[in-house]
This record gives C-alpha cells, sequence and structure tokens, in this order.
C-alpha cells in the first residue's frame, strides 16, 4: 500500500493544496510557434473564479467548521472528543502561541485537520515571522518527521480533506500570496534563513502554487517574483543551501511559465541579450519561435555559453535549431575548450545534436580537438574509442601527439584489435 509520505505535505501545506487543484488538468503541448502562457493564464483563472463561485455555496464538511470538537480517527485508534489545544482566535492578540497539532496525543483525522488549518491561519495572520514558522512547521512535521502515518494511514484517508484544504487556501489566497513572496523573498535575499530545510520543502512552492501565480496576481507584482527568482538562478552554483540548490530547475522553469507572452519579433530580440538569461527561458523563447524564424537566432551566441557552463539545455537548443558551418566551428572550439577543462558536455551527444554521429561525419571535430594545447589526452582517447575511429586515424594521433603512457598503450591495443580485425582469421 502507497505511503502518504509524499501527498500529505501537498495537502496539508496550503501552497501545494491550491496548486495541485489547479493544476490538476492536464499540461498543455506547446508547439514551436505557441507558448501556451496566455492561454493557461487564462484557464487558471477560469478554474479559480468557478472554484470561488462553488465555495461560496457550499459549507466546509468538517465537523469542526461548525465549532464542534468531533473528530474522525484513524484505523485502529479510538475517537476523540477532545477540544482544540489552541487558545480561542477572539483571545488572542498574537499567533505566535498556536502550535502545530501534536502527533502523539491520540487526535482524530478531523481534529487534527482542524487544528493545522487553525495553525497556518494564525501563523498567516503574523506576516513573514509567521511564513518562517510555517515553513519549518511543514518541514519538521510533513517532510522529515514520520508522524503523519499515526493519523493518515493512505491517501484514501486523505481524499475527504482536499476540499476543506482547498477552501481554506482560496479563502486565504491573499495571505497565501504573501507566504509565497517570503519564501520567494528569502530565497533570494537571506538564503542562509533556509539552510535547515529539506528540498522537497521548497518544492511545494516551486512546484506547487508557484505556478498558478500568474493567475492570482497582476503583472507587476509577478514581475516582483520574477526578479526574485532571477537573482536566486544568477548565484554560482554550489553557494546556495541545499535546498534551494536542489530546487534550481525547478525556478527555472517557473521563471519560463511566468514570462508575459511575447510576439516572434520581440523573442527573437530576447534572444539577442541571453548572456545573463537562464538556461530554461533561452529554451522556452527558442520554442515559440516558428521555422522561419529560427533561421535569424544567432545559434553560436545563444548555445555558446551553455556548452562553456556543461548545461544539457544546448543539446535540446541544437537538435532544433541548425547551424551554419561558421557557427559550427565556433560551437566546436568552446565544447572543446569545455571538454579540456572537464566541463563539457559528453561529445557524440553534442556530435549528434549538430547532425555528426559518426566518426567521419566528425573528424574535423576530433583534428581541432587533439591539435588543442590544452587538450585533456584521456578524455580524447576515451572519445575516439566511442567514435569507433580507424586505425590509420588512432596511428597518426599516437605518432603526432603528446600523450600520457596509459593514454597511449590503450590507443595502441585498440590499433591492435582493429589490425587483427581487419586481417580476419588466419
Amino acid at each position: 500500500m502507497p505511503t502518504p509520505r509524499g501527498v500529505l505535505p501537498a495537502l496539508l501545506a496550503l501552497a501545494a493544496a491550491a496548486g495541485g487543484y489547479l493544476l490538476g488538468a492536464s499540461a498543455p503541448h506547446n508547439s514551436p510557434n505557441d507558448d501556451g502562457l496566455a492561454g493557461e493564464n487564462d484557464r487558471l483563472r477560469a478554474q479559480v473564479a468557478a472554484l470561488e463561485r462553488d465555495l461560496a455555496s457550499r459549507p466546509l464538511p468538517l465537523a469542526a467548521a461548525s465549532g464542534t470538537a468531533a473528530s474522525t480517527a484513524p484505523s485502529g485508534t479510538a475517537p476523540t472528543t477532545a477540544g482544540p489545544r489552541v487558545v480561542p482566535a477572539a483571545a488572542r492578540t498574537s499567533g505566535e502561541d498556536v502550535p502545530f497539532p501534536s502527533f502523539d496525543e491520540g487526535l482524530g483525522q478531523d481534529e487534527f485537520v482542524r487544528q493545522a488549518l487553525a495553525f497556518l491561519s494564525a501563523h498567516l495572520a503574523r506576516g513573514p515571522e509567521g511564513h518562517l514558522a510555517i515553513l519549518n512547521a511543514i518541514d519538521e512535521h510533513l517532510v522529515k518527521g514520520k508522524g503523519m502515518r499515526q493519523i493518515f494511514a493512505s491517501e484514501e484517508d486523505l481524499v475527504r480533506f482536499v476540499y476543506p484544504l482547498l477552501k481554506f487556501a482560496v479563502t486565504h489566497e491573499d495571505q497565501v500570496v504573501d507566504l509565497l513572496a517570503t519564501t520567494f523573498r528569502t530565497m533570494a535575499e537571506s538564503p542562509q534563513t533556509l539552510a535547515d530545510l529539506d528540498d522537497k520543502t521548497l518544492e511545494m512552492f516551486t512546484e506547487g502554487f508557484g505556478l498558478v501565480l500568474p493567475a492570482a496576481v497582476p503583472p507587476a507584482r509577478l514581475g516582483t517574483f520574477s526578479g526574485w527568482v532571477t537573482k536566486v538562478l544568477a548565484t554560482p552554483q554550489g553557494s546556495l543551501p541545499t535546498a534551494i540548490e536542489r530546487n534550481r530547475d525547478e525556478l527555472g522553469h517557473l521563471l519560463t511559465m511566468w514570462a508575459p507572452p511575447l510576439t516572434v519579433e520581440q523573442a527573437v530580440e530576447a534572444l539577442a541579450e541571453v548572456e545573463t538569461m537562464p538556461a530554461e527561458r533561452i529554451a522556452a523563447l527558442v520554442r515559440r519561435l516558428p521555422p522561419e524564424a529560427l533561421a535569424r537566432v544567432d545559434v553560436a551566441r545563444v548555445v555558446g555559453p551553455l556548452l562553456d557552463q556543461g548545461n544539457h539545455v544546448a543539446i535540446r537548443l541544437l537538435q532544433v535549431l541548425e547551424p551554419s558551418a561558421g557557427d559550427l566551428v565556433a560551437l566546436d572550439r568552446r565544447q572543446i575548450a569545455a571538454l579540456n577543462a572537464d566541463n563539457g558536455l559528453h561529445a557524440p551527444a553534442y556530435l549528434a545534436a549538430t547532425g555528426r554521429p559518426s566518426f567521419e561525419a566528425a573528424r574535423a571535430f576530433y583534428n581541432a580537438w587533439g591539435a588543442a594545447s590544452d587538450m585533456s589526452a584521456e578524455r580524447y582517447a576515451y572519445a575516439l574509442l566511442h567514435a569507433r575511429a580507424p586505425a590509420s586515424y588512432l596511428r597518426d594521433v599516437v605518432a603526432r601527439v603528446k600523450l600520457p603512457d596509459a593514454v597511449r598503450e590503450m590507443l595502441q591495443a585498440q590499433i591492435e584489435r582493429l589490425d587483427r580485425a581487419e586481417a580476419g582469421p588466419r
């Protein structure tokens, strides 16, 4: 039976709950000349409006909604009628004293969810300090902790709580957006604050509710969110806490989804300024271009920096763009430099993406690599073996290229094998 570990945070964390509902429909498959973003935003807005209309006409289906303390206990657990542990809202001046519900008090499912929502409500109202308290509680109790299994043994136990959680998220929409703002701003401006979080905790925002922000906030505020994400992605790899580093891809995807719709002309112009642009954003712009506009892209300028970084987005772009002979010379130079710096993409993958899958088609590339002054001999030799370079070429390499003894012996052994294969059985 599947455990609820993966689904619990998404259901009980308000951001992920709302995001999971609104993104429940199949994601659109964009064609190269249809970015899909405007249509997706309209679809999400329509779903939000429909949900709000539905919520307005339906009561919260928890017994706790009417102020009672009735609860449904999990299988094997006696029902509890214990009242809430939290101080009534009318008697509180601050939400700081509202704790996350304990897993060790025999709470039933209804009571646990009621107290969890009380916790969220109290701490959302506190602003940034409360937002960080929510993040830490999600991390400690829902992502890293195992206590949830005491209350919810399976995903089936959770199904009837999806609606009240969605209702809570929508009715607290402004506060939920503020929670997201604190999360993304903290990632950008004080990332060490999140150093102890699990990356799965942040995924609830980068893969969950963050995707529906274009339908929830005006363009100006969405631009502020984009600025925070851009700042995170501009930091050197490995310089951020692990939880943020492991969300780089998700953040890049968010930036793409948040980007305003562009015309073909605007996309082409944007691709002329790619030096500081995240790789996923570059790929998204290229996907928006119809075939006749792809020829206007400066391939070497767009793809070259990605080859320097060993970024696999370069392969995806090269499979769409068509480098000219001049582009290939420039791109080969950068790919070779990256390989020699032990940072390059796998040579066969790069060559296949540029239409040179065989050794003969890629001979000029291997010639240029072997002539490089800082050539990485071992990497070069392995690439030649993988490409099935003929014995005559390997003899020339052994004769003219300065190689470590071990590499020379490896190539010599391959030459002998090829010679024996050519001679055939005696």
